[in-house]
């Protein structure tokens, strides 16, 4: 599957796996959203990760929310950087895949 010119949704992008995650998406060529749920300085340092390989990055704070917050964090996300191929879960977390 050809990634580049695409974009994803990680949650967890705070963390070790979800940030590994996201920057190796980066790599591929993808932008990417980066969900955390309080560290916002972890998640912050992901985004400029991803931002320095030469992707678009945003950072999206959110929690085990009910569907209706799910969904405006996806509005948020496709206004931004566009629609998602794929949301990538970290293996703490869950999202949808669209």
């Amino acid at each position: 599957m050809e990634l580049g010119g695409k974009a994803a949704f990680v949650t967890g992008g705070s963390g070790d796996i979800g940030g590994a995650i996201a920057r190796s998406l980066a790599k591929a060529g993808v932008d990417v959203a980066v969900s955390y749920v309080s560290d916002s300085q972890r998640a912050g340092a992901t985004v400029e990760a991803v931002k320095k390989i030469g992707r678009r990055s945003i950072g999206v704070q959110s929690h085990s929310v009910p569907i209706s917050s799910a969904t405006l964090h996806g509005v948020v996300f496709q206004k931004t950087i566009g629609p998602p191929i794929q949301s990538i879960e970290s293996p703490t977390t869950a999202t949808s895949v669209q």
